[in-house]
């Protein structure tokens, strides 16, 4: 007690301070945990905002058939062997996100762009999300199927920032997590020696020319459809890379090495090149050989040695540009070659010519009645019409080694005659 009275005012003081950094301890605390507590809040708000805005911009996305659309070429083009490891998609990426992009401008690759365009910036929303703290679990369930379906969609078309951006987002939703090492290491080194090991690439062209035009001259599109492709810029169109050549200072060799380049494409020739090109043509100078190789193989790499010579022989050519330089001779003893075997694989056969062309218009126009049924075309005189046909063309068919169809019944109609479907 007598202590109490001697230190009372010490004891005061000690109570009010202590009471004091109590209620400041307390105070402090207290703002930290709100304020942390509303930052967590604010993120959580944020996901759940970007979580709708991610699959209200996705459903527009699918409105428009984009997925499927940059799909259909993802599979395609990845499936287009140029030169060894070296696909369509990693020349299409070159194309896209190179620095002189713009010299392979064409509607249809401005079209891919933009739709790449569209589904990146969600995605790189999303890897800014990211960087602001860990993915809540249930956001990353939600947006999982979503984020990775997008992710792998775009992921070939790009490289550099743009490709890290779209790995920080699979390895935070991917169930797999990121891509391994040893294929990210090889696309660097397909992007680093591509324009080398290509050095036609700047050449090559995005776009549905071709398809358009072969599907026009065969029946497969009618003149209204064929505008619609061009003028809707429906990439989704494209299998093929075309070849650009100046038609300015084309020299005769140049002439020969495209028109040979043209019917290496031709479905109808492959055989026969195949089976020319392994007999005749030994000396590869950009490509192994092709003794052993599939039909299709031994196209692949004559084709890559063809449009090596065609920019070997351009008049702008630049010595500069990573071309695998040979020598002259060489180049000339095989274009001897290869005009040898072009001869012999394209010489006129017009009886042939005209039974290939009727046969794929005969065939074009029955697909084309089969999907676009009119009412006369389900009466029982067009039924008769058309089996009467069928049993015509069976009976002009000189059959080899195999058994005949089974012909319909009979119908006794006689005197039949041909309907156009078109």
């Amino acid at each position: 007690m007598t202590f109490a009275k001697t230190y009372r005012e010490e004891i005061t003081l000690a109570y009010y301070c202590f009471n004091f950094a109590l209620t400041f301890a307390i105070f402090t605390f207290g703002t930290i945990y709100l304020r942390h507590r509303d930052r967590r809040d604010q993120r959580r708000k944020e996901w759940r905002q970007f979580a709708e805005n991610i699959r209200s911009e996705y459903s527009k996305l699918k409105t428009k058939n984009i997925p499927s659309k940059v799909s259909k070429v993802k599979d395609t083009f990845g499936n287009i062997q140029i030169y060894k490891e070296i696909t369509g998609i990693d020349v299409l990426r070159f194309m896209i996100s190179g620095a002189d992009r713009e010299s392979f401008k064409t509607t249809q690759l401005d079209a891919l762009r933009e739709d790449l365009d569209s589904i990146f910036q969600l995605l790189n929303a999303c890897a800014s999300l990211i960087l602001l703290g860990t993915v809540p679990n249930n956001i990353r369930v939600e947006l999982r199927k979503l984020v990775t379906e997008l992710g792998e969609l775009t992921l070939p078309f790009y490289k550099g920032e743009e490709r890290a951006v779209i790995l920080r987002c699979l390895e935070h939703f991917g169930s797999g997590g990121r891509p391994k090492d040893e294929t990210e290491r090889r696309l660097t080194r397909i992007d680093a020696k591509l324009k080398r090991d290509v050095p036609y690439i700047q050449c090559l062209r995005f776009d549905g020319q071709n398809l358009c035009e072969f599907m026009y001259d065969y029946g497969g599109l009618n003149r209204t459809d064929r505008e619609y492709l061009i003028n809707n810029h429906d990439y989704s169109t494209c299998s093929k890379f075309t070849l650009k050549v100046s038609l300015q200072n084309r020299t005769e060799t140049l002439g020969f090495l495209k028109q040979l380049h043209d019917n290496l494409e031709e479905e109808k020739y492959t055989s026969e090149f195949a089976r020319e090109l392994r007999e005749h043509l030994r000396n590869l100078l950009y490509n192994e050989n092709i003794d052993s190789d599939s039909d299709e193989m031994v196209l692949v790499k004559v084709m890559h040695e063809v449009r090596v010579y065609i920019h070997h022989f351009l008049p702008e050519r630049n010595a500069l540009d990573g071309e695998i330089q040979q020598e002259e001779q060489e180049i000339n003893e095989n274009l001897e070659i290869l005009r040898d075997v072009h001869e012999r694989v394209t010489r006129i056969r017009p009886d042939e010519d005209i039974i290939r062309y009727t046969c794929d218009r005969f065939i074009s126009d029955l697909l084309f009645l089969k999907e676009n049924m009119q009412p006369f075309h389900k009466s029982e005189r067009f039924r008769l019409q058309l089996q009467g046909l069928y049993e015509t063309f069976c009976d002009i068919i000189i059959t080899r080694g195999n058994n005949v169809p089974s012909l319909p019944p009979s119908t006794g109609t006689e005197n039949y005659q041909y309907v156009s479907c078109v």
